[in-house]
C-alpha cells in the first residue's frame, strides 16, 4: 500500500471542531459524533485512512458510488480535462461528454433506451414517478392513473417523495404527513408460508417459511390477500 498517513492529535482535533460547528451530516445523529468520530483523511483502492492511522476496508464503496476504488490518477486526470473545456451546462442543451456516455450505457442496455441524468438514487426514484405521472396523463387525458405500489419497510431513498413510496419507519416518521394517497403500501413480509392449496408450485421446488420480526414502528396490519384487494 502507498498511502501515506502520520497521524496528528491536534490536527486531528481542529478537524472535528470545524466540523461539529459547521457541518450539518444525514442519518447519523449528532450526539453520536460527539462522542466518537472517524474522521477520514486518505484512500486507495478499497482501503480508507482514518487521522488515527487506522486503516480500514471500504466494503460499500462509499455509498455504492466508488465502485472502481479511490485514487484514480486517469480518472482525475480526465475529469481536469473535461472542467477546463466545458465544466457544466444544462441538459436543456447537449453536450459531448452526455451524448458520449449516454449512447454508451444504452449500447450496454441492449438499445432502443433513453438515459435521463441524475445525482442520486433518490432523485432516480423522483424522476421515475414523475415519468411515469407524465405519460399517464399523456396517454390516459382525464383519468387520473397517479398512484405508486410500494411496499412497507422498502428504502427508495431520503427526499420526501421516496420516503413517501417506501416505508422506513423511524426514518420515515419523523417526516410525516408525506405525500397524501399517492402510494400504496403491500403488508410487511412478517411471515410467508407456502399454502399447497392456493399456491401452485412446480415439482421440486422447496417450501420454506421465513420469519421477519416486526418493527416497532406504527402500520396497520393488512394480510398479502386483502391488501392485494386495494386499488
Amino acid at each position: 500500500m502507498t498511502l501515506v498517513n502520520d497521524p496528528d492529535s491536534k490536527a486531528r482535533e481542529e478537524i472535528v471542531r470545524r466540523d461539529l460547528g459547521n457541518v450539518l451530516h444525514p442519518i447519523v445523529p449528532h450526539k453520536q459524533l460527539e462522542r466518537r468520530q472517524l474522521v477520514a483523511v486518505a484512500a486507495e483502492n478499497s482501503t480508507i485512512v482514518d487521522a488515527d492511522g487506522a486503516e480500514y476496508l471500504d466494503a460499500m464503496a462509499g455509498l455504492w458510488c466508488v465502485n472502481i476504488g479511490y485514487g484514480r490518477a486517469e480518472l482525475a486526470a480526465v475529469a481536469a480535462e473535461q472542467m477546463q473545456a466545458l465544466a457544466y451546462y444544462p441538459h436543456t442543451a447537449m453536450n459531448v461528454p452526455a451524448a458520449s456516455l449516454a449512447e454508451k450505457i444504452n449500447s450496454l442496455l441492449g438499445g432502443d433506451n433513453h438515459v435521463y441524468f441524475v445525482n442520486s438514487g433518490s432523485e432516480a426514484n423522483e424522476a421515475g414517478f414523475k415519468i411515469a405521472r407524465q405519460y399517464m396523463k399523456q396517454e390516459h387525458p382525464g383519468e387520473f392513473r397517479y398512484k405508486t405500489i410500494g411496499r412497507y419497510w422498502a428504502y427508495h431513498g431520503t427526499t420526501l417523495g421516496t420516503l413517501a413510496a417506501g416505508g422506513m419507519g423511524e426514518r420515515k416518521s419523523k417526516f410525516q404527513p408525506l405525500g397524501g394517497n399517492d402510494f400504496v403500501h403491500t403488508a410487511r413480509l412478517t411471515a410467508i408460508a407456502a399454502r399447497s392449496a392456493s399456491v401452485t408450485r412446480p415439482a421440486g421446488w422447496p417450501v420454506r417459511r421465513i420469519w421477519r420480526r416486526r418493527s416497532s414502528a406504527k402500520a396497520p396490519r393488512r394480510s398479502p390477500r386483502s391488501s392485494s384487494n386495494r386499488s
